[in-house]
């Protein structure tokens, strides 16, 4: 038996005595709108696809626990980028930030080369040059050309505030999230490359994303030379609360 599995057989809640869901023994699933994708499956009508080079590919690849790739072509500045679709057919943004809500984005994913693969992650306004020119509103991850350094970034009309993380390493899986908590207004970056485990870096002064702003899931990489590279992503997590 594992000692550390903690059991309630008769279940547990966090809805209130009395309301609609007080007697939902499992916990109100309505509290955040999410959306999590473990890359079991991939459909590409889910997502508007953005490559400027013929030959840039996306879709799942053989590994434990569902992993989607993103494989460029092997020329300079090519760019493959998703944003969210769900089938719409076009950006479907279904996030808006809200100052008193808790908003989160995080991944688990891979570059080939951390120094020549550039990268965005996050929940972005609508973008087909997400890494030359960052979305305008957004929460996200970033990791520029000639660094291995991933950061933090939270975007309010084209204006930046980062928080720099840890290095990134070759073909070498990373845990990162970028959190906003309502309770202090404040962002943060996590990336959990230290030894020690999870680090957090704080954004600091910053000017959240502009209310009407609609964000969506996004994943891109750019080639920083005529060399192809892939951005391989385990999971993918997008969270606000209600």
């Amino acid at each position: 038996m594992l000692s550390y599995i903690t059991r309630w057989p008769n279940g547990f809640t966090n809805n209130q005595p009395g309301s609609d869901l007080g007697d939902l023994m499992v916990p109100d699933p309505s509290t955040y709108n999410m959306i999590f994708d473990d890359f079991d499956r991939f459909t590409a009508s889910d997502w508007v696809i953005t490559e400027t080079q013929v030959g840039a590919t996306q879709g799942l690849v053989a590994g434990d626990g569902g992993l989607l790739a993103l494989v460029n072509s092997a020329a300079n500045a090519d760019l493959n980028s998703i944003q969210w679709a769900g089938g719409f057919g076009a950006f479907l943004g279904c996030f808006e930030f809200d100052p008193t809500k808790d908003m989160i984005f995080a991944s688990r994913f891979k570059v080939s080369d951390a120094t020549l693969g550039l990268l965005t992650l996050g929940l972005c306004t609508v973008d087909t040059t997400p890494i030359a020119s960052l979305p305008t509103d957004g929460i996200m991850l970033n990791k520029p050309a000639s660094t291995t350094t991933l950061s933090g970034v939270v975007r309010s009309n084209s204006v930046s505030a980062t928080a720099a993380g840890a290095a990134m390493a070759n073909d070498t899986y990373v845990v990162a999230s970028i959190v906003y908590t309502a309770a202090d207004g404040k962002a943060t970056l996590y990336q959990n490359a230290t030894a020690g485990g999870i680090s957090s870096y704080p954004v600091g002064t910053f000017t959240a994303p502009r209310a009407g702003q609609l964000l969506a899931p996004t994943l891109a990489i750019q080639n920083n030379s005529a060399v192809a590279q892939t951005l391989t992503v385990d999971w993918m997590l997008a969270a606000k609360a209600r």
